[in-house]
C-alpha cells in the first residue's frame, strides 16, 4: 500500500515518520484476531550500523496516541536490551491459541548475560535457557488448560551495562510460529496461587 527508503538522512534521526491514514477496513480481515490487520515489512539493504527504531500504532500523525482497541504483533522480535542501571527488564507475549499443547521458545546471541523466565496463570517464573554469543539456544514448555487463549510473559532480565542485539521466536508443538502481540491478550499475565481449604470436624 506504500513505500519509503530510508538512508542516512539526519531529518529522521528522533523523528516520527508517518504512514497513513489508513482506513482499517482496507486491511485484510482475519477471523483468529476478529479484526483487520495491517503487515508492515522493514529490510536492511545494506551495512549494520546498528540504527534501531519503534513502531506506533497511532490516531496522530506526530505523537504516540494508542488506536482504541488496536494491538500490534510479530512472530520474530530482533531486539536490542538496554543497558543496566542496575537491572534492565523486558517482557514479551507471546500468545497460546487453543490449539497449542506445548511452546518452544528459541533465542539467539544473548551472550550468556542474561536470564530468562516464564510467567503466565500457571508458571511462576519458570526458567528458560538463553544462547550464548553468536549461537542459537531453546527450551520447551508445556502448555496448560488455563493458559491457552491467553498470553504468556517472557520476563528477561539483565545486570549488564551495555547494550546487546539478540532475536526470539516461539513456537508451537508443529513448529508453527505463534505471535507476540505488543498489548498481551487477556492483560499482563499474573500467577494464580491455587488454594486447597480442607475443614476438619
Amino acid at each position: 500500500m506504500q513505500e519509503k527508503i530510508f538512508g542516512a538522512d539526519p531529518q529522521y534521526d528522533g523523528q516520527y515518520y508517518t504512514f497513513g491514514p489508513l482506513n482499517p477496513l482496507e486491511g485484510e480481515l482475519v477471523e483468529e484476531f476478529k479484526g483487520y490487520v495491517f503487515k508492515v515489512v522493514a529490510r536492511g539493504t545494506a551495512g549494520n550500523d546498528g540504527n534501531v527504531y519503534r513502531y506506533y500504532l497511532s490516531t496522530s500523525p506526530t505523537a504516540s496516541v494508542p488506536v482504541p482497541g488496536g494491538n500490534a504483533f510479530t512472530y520474530e522480535y530482533c531486539f536490542r536490551l538496554p543497558p543496566a542501571l542496575k537491572l534492565s527488564t523486558v517482557h514479551l507475549y507471546p500468545f497460546v491459541n487453543d490449539k497449542v499443547v506445548s511452546m518452544k521458545q528459541s533465542n539467539y546471541d544473548i551472550d550468556g548475560l542474561a536470564k530468562l523466565a516464564v510467567f503466565s496463570v500457571s508458571k511462576n517464573g519458570h526458567p528458560g535457557t538463553t544462547s550464548g554469543d553468536k549461537q542459537w539456544s531453546s527450551s520447551v514448555f508445556p502448555i496448560t488448560d488455563q493458559e491457552r487463549g491467553l498470553s504468556l510473559d517472557l520476563r528477561l532480565t539483565s545486570p549488564s551495562k551495555t547494550p546487546n542485539d539478540m532475536q526470539f521466536y516461539v513456537t508451537d508443538q508443529y513448529d508453527t510460529a505463534l505471535p507476540f502481540f505488543a498489548i498481551p491478550i487477556g492483560g499482563p499475565p499474573r500467577y494464580r496461587y491455587d488454594i486447597d481449604m480442607k475443614i476438619h470436624r
